[in-house]
């Protein structure tokens, strides 16, 4: 057996499961956690010892920021300098759990627990956590992404011709921007000038609302950085006229790409999907093959838009129509399959994913349901 996350041959030596549960069905205690699993958990991933270490040094450093995991990882949950006082709380981001929520822990091969303690983490964690044990390789420096390269380094146009303003409450969030932004030599700027685009984080208390419909300065553009339990916010602002927006956490890959949305198009707006808040799209005029992303029952099609939009890279391009969200990736058809299979993995048991194209019976059934 082949470790998930490193893709050696090194002996597998643990099984990190990944299991929904509903909230009622947990016992929490400050000591740790118990968790009636069943027999089969909701998704398993075999890996060797060296692997499941370094993944409790990850889940580590979030989970108790005074230990260190060996380096930031892009993208990774930030906290908000909260601490986890309630068991509601999600381990490593802290934010409040809803209904359902997800157990991470791990067993070795053969008996007995493993060294990733159990945690009761929100479903965008799970994701998270589940894309670097489904492949670190990039994350660690071991291998080189086929668009991207190295780990840390993207594509970007020449940006400069824009300037930044921040508008943000998560520290982690803000650092990342300002970092993304220096290595593109794009300016952050405490004034709004005539080129100015503005990131803002939505909150569950309505202050991306808030402060697009109180801002009057004369930007390019407004991008909404939101946590999954900020879609009343985010929603509130595409009535508003935003450009576009992000997933907390981001990427700078992400960061990147929505700039150079509001530097090809400054001012224009966007034509949203309610149901997802994601940009409504027409199968009719697919050029080319795309994914189709359908949320399970019991996960709603804005959370399927979420997460579909924090597991894609930022130079694909992401729409929907009648719930279903379209992702059209940046890549040869001919690795099309490929990334259908990752971002499958990436939303095992809660999102269906196919492939589409103008003609296909996805298109046809979409079109008589509408």
């Amino acid at each position: 057996m082949e470790c998930d996350c490193c893709g050696s041959q090194r002996p597998v030596a643990v099984m990190l499961r990944r299991n929904r549960v509903l909230r009622g069905e947990t016992r929490d205690f400050k000591a740790g956690l118990s968790v009636p699993l069943p027999a089969t958990a909701f998704v398993r991933h075999p890996l060797c010892e060296v692997c499941v270490n370094w993944l409790a040094l990850v889940a580590g450093n979030l989970a108790t920021p005074r230990f260190s995991s060996g380096g930031p990882l892009l993208g990774a949950p930030g906290t908000r300098s909260r601490v986890r006082i309630f068991p509601d709380q999600c381990h490593l981001c802290k934010e409040m759990l809803g209904e359902a929520a997800v157990v991470v822990d791990s067993v070795v091969i053969g008996g007995g627990p493993g060294p990733l303690p159990g945690m009761l983490v929100c479903g965008a964690c799970d994701t998270w956590i589940g894309g670097l044990a489904d492949d670190g390789r990039s994350a660690r420096g071991g291998a080189e992404r086929a668009i991207d390269g190295q780990y840390g380094s993207w594509p970007h146009p020449n940006l400069r011709a824009i300037d930044v303003s921040l508008h943000l409450a998560d520290r982690g969030l803000e650092a990342t921007i300002r970092e993304s932004c220096r290595r593109m030599g794009v300016e952050i700027r405490e004034t709004a000038g005539d080129n100015s685009v503005v990131f803002v984080e939505a909150s569950p208390a309505g202050s991306a609302r808030n402060f697009v419909r109180a801002d009057s300065a004369p930007r390019k553009g407004r991008i909404i950085l939101a946590r999954l339990a900020a879609e009343a916010d985010l929603k509130a602002c595409l009535e508003l006229g935003i450009s576009t927006w992000l997933t907390n956490p981001v990427t700078p890959q992400q960061v990147s790409a929505a700039l150079t949305i509001v530097a090809r198009r400054p001012g224009f707006h966007q034509r949203w999907d309610p149901a997802t808040a994601l940009p409504a799209v027409d199968l009719e005029y697919l050029l080319r093959p795309a994914l189709a992303i359908t949320p399970v029952e019991g996960v709603s099609p804005f959370e399927a838009a979420w997460l579909s939009r924090r597991v894609t890279r930022g130079y694909d391009e992401i729409g929907a129509t009648n719930g279903v969200v379209v992702v059209v990736p940046r890549a040869p058809e001919g690795d099309l399959a490929r990334v259908e299979a990752r971002i499958t993995r990436a939303l095992a048991g809660r999102c269906t994913v196919v492939t589409v194209n103008s003609h296909s019976r996805l298109h046809r059934r979409l079109e008589a349901a509408g």
